[in-house]
């Protein structure tokens, strides 16, 4: 099958559960993390968010929104909406 952006990402696509911080189960047990809505493009960068079940543990995977390379997928950022240290909030 070929791909019609075969340079973007791999083969065409990109690993949206790839880089997920996954501490207290198996890395492909991806529990409530979910893309809820369709990525935009803001110039030339894919802006995906995430949306995540948070109410079953304390070591879960955290609801970031990422900033993607639109032309080579490659990931260019992370923006957590939540601080996670106390100085940060």
């Amino acid at each position: 099958m070929a791909w019609p952006c075969a340079g973007f990402g791999t083969a065409g696509s990109i690993d949206l559960s790839a880089g997920i911080d996954v501490q207290d189960r198996p890395k492909d047990a991806w529990a409530n993390y979910a893309v809820t809505s369709p990525p935009v493009v803001a110039g030339d960068v894919l802006v995906v968010g995430s949306s995540i079940g948070d109410n079953r543990g304390h070591a879960l995977e955290q609801g970031v929104v990422r900033g993607y390379d639109a032309r080579s997928g490659r990931e260019l950022w992370r923006w957590d909406p939540v601080p996670r240290a106390p100085a940060a909030a």
